[in-house]
């Protein structure tokens, strides 16, 4: 990939990455995740050699000299998230994600294409395979999935139920930081949350069974007392449920991340 520039509203030492929508059955069929990864051309957004290359870590998206970059995620039942966190090019840099992506929450199948979906199940883009370097080794760390079933005991979680605040549980310890660690999840997909002493943002979709994916942009490295990693939760998040009131975020493992509560 290009140079990255990284563009943040202020002075940093160092960064660092860190209604329900519709899974796709039947009709197209389902997507292997480790097919995600490769170059792709992208029509039917009104832009034109619009080019999207999905690598094992981060993805590229370019249209003539706008070059943008960022995480993604996506799941063995066809869920996919994506959010823009970088931007090279010519300046000014334009970090918004294209909106064709920004919406999509699924991704499905139709011949040699995929199709991605937004959360009414309609097409927002259809990516066609275009020659291209093979995908580096590893295979792809966006997948997720077959995650680990919840835990007896532990409810699904439903999406209505995830909007708005969480912080730790601990309180003592959220009052020794700057802010308390939080993350916010808001309807239109968005997320902004901290660790205490650093602020994080990312897209987040959910679906049956509790599965939960979630990106997370680029973060400052400051430490403070207090500090706990809720970013980091949610953006290894593959399965979330309720535990009576607690949220309770767990890895495709089942191995569980952290528990939060409302303020």
């Amino acid at each position: 990939m290009r140079p990255v520039r990284i563009v943040i509203g202020l002075a940093l030492v160092a960064v660092t990455a860190c209604g329900q929508p519709v899974v796709p059955a039947g009709g197209g069929g389902p997507v292997d995740v480790a097919e995600l990864v490769g170059s792709w051309s992208v029509s039917g957004t009104g832009i034109e050699d619009a080019v999207l290359v999905l690598d094992s870590h981060r993805f590229e998206v370019r249209a003539g000299r706008d070059v943008r970059y960022g995480g993604w995620r996506a799941d063995s039942s066809g869920l996919f998230v994506a959010h823009v966190s970088a931007a090279g090019g010519e300046p000014p840099p334009d970090l918004s994600t294209p909106p064709w992506l920004e919406a999509a929450t699924a991704v499905t199948r139709a011949g040699s294409d995929l199709v991605l979906l937004d959360a009414a199940g309609e097409p927002t883009a259809r990516l066609s395979p275009r020659p291209g370097p093979p995908p580096p080794p590893g295979g792809p760390a966006g997948h997720v999935g077959p995650a680990a079933p919840l835990p007896p005991g532990v409810e699904p979680v439903e999406r209505s139920r995830l909007l708005g605040r969480w912080e730790i549980t601990d309180r003592a310890r959220a009052a020794r930081a700057p802010e308390p660690p939080h993350a916010d999840l808001a309807a239109a997909g968005s997320w902004t949350g901290s660790d205490g002493c650093n602020g994080g943002a990312g897209r987040w979709v959910s679906g049956p069974g509790g599965v939960l994916l979630a990106t997370c942009g680029p973060m400052t490295l400051r430490g403070c007392d207090g500090m706990v990693g809720v970013p980091g939760w949610l953006a290894r998040s593959a399965r979330a449920g309720f535990d009576g009131a607690t949220l309770v975020l767990f890895d495709v493992d089942g191995r569980e991340l952290g528990r939060l509560v409302r303020p």
